[in-house]
């Protein structure tokens, strides 16, 4: 009977081990398309197709960000694309539709795109690794490149050299694909001159005022490039001249907001379930592959036990 318990107990700790490495683990990796669609860079959407073909980023919710009073999951788009010369991004945060309330002190929005340009996987960010940190204040927005200090001992960003070139950034508060009710949108442009064909890639979209957080990857820390996610550029398609037009927009250097943000806060992941006031509830979710070989392995562990049980029974 020993023998039998101990065969049991194994059977189940090895259902275990093969169940928890597959929830614990998830692919962060996204491949960018060419677009053949014009881009007008103005910081909207200029026509409801304009992103159509944009490769959509899952931004979700950390529920660690409680601790620092984040304890919302805001509604936040992504997506990326490029056109041969540029890497563009969208941020459409449907949830900060008043950039107006952001008056009191801490009250902005802030937004962090992470780039590694050789998806190095570093455990502290390269020197050629970057983050655009975009705030709103006061209705304006405004934006900071940062690279990493590119040292073991000082793990963090160069806040003293921030600076705006060579990202391009617009924004507007406007309606969207995604809701008809105006709220920020921003658009970036980055050269891919200087990329590789796979690049480490992370954004972040923090609301203070209602206390949203959302990110892509889940697990991402900003000043740790191993926790970003992967881009893969596609190039194999015909490059189609996708030209950057400027419409009416105030550019971002000549508008005023508060300092770089020198951390961001870190995260995990939920279902999008929207309240009445935009925001979503606070729920975990698991991607249903997951939850499908959890379901399995419980069931697979009760079975085992089901059947030892009836054996012992009839033993006696």
């Amino acid at each position: 009977m020993k023998r039998l318990l101990l065969v049991i107990y194994s059977l189940v700790l090895v259902t275990i081990v093969q169940v928890l490495p597959v929830v614990a683990q998830q692919d962060y990796t996204i491949i960018c398309n060419e677009t053949d669609t014009t881009i007008v860079f103005d910081g909207k959407w200029t026509t409801d197709e304009e992103w159509e073909d944009g490769t959509p980023l899952s931004m979700r919710f950390n529920p660690t960000a409680q601790e620092a009073g984040l304890i919302n999951n805001g509604t936040v788009h992504c997506l990326i694309k490029h056109n041969g010369e540029n890497l563009f991004a969208l941020i459409d945060a449907v949830s900060s539709t008043d950039p107006s309330a952001n008056l009191t002190a801490g009250g902005w929005d802030f937004y962090g795109v992470c780039i590694d340009y050789n998806n190095e996987k570093s455990e502290y960010p390269m020197k050629d690794d970057l983050i655009i940190s975009i705030t709103w204040w006061l209705q304006n927005g405004s934006y900071w490149i940062m690279n990493g200090f590119g040292s073991v001992t000082e793990p963090g960003w160069d806040t003293a050299n921030a600076r705006k070139d060579p990202i391009f950034l617009k924004h507007s508060i406007s309606s969207s694909p995604f809701s008809e009710k105006p709220h920020v949108v921003c658009e970036l442009a980055i050269p891919l001159e200087d990329m590789s064909d796979e690049i480490g890639f992370a954004v972040v979209a923090i609301n203070f005022p209602k206390k949203t957080i959302n990110m892509w990857p889940d697990n991402f820390v900003d000043a740790l490039p191993k926790t970003w996610g992967t881009v893969i550029i596609n190039k194999t398609t015909k490059i189609i001249e996708a030209p950057i037009s400027n419409q009416t927009t105030t550019p971002a250097q000549n508008q005023t907001s508060p300092p770089p943000t020198e951390e961001l806060i870190t995260t995990l992941s939920p279902t999008e379930e929207i309240d009445e006031n935009g925001l979503m509830t606070i729920q975990e979710s698991l991607p249903a592959q997951t939850i499908f070989i959890l379901i399995t392995g419980v069931i697979l562990v009760i079975a085992i036990i089901f059947i030892a049980r009836n054996f012992l029974k009839r033993k006696k």
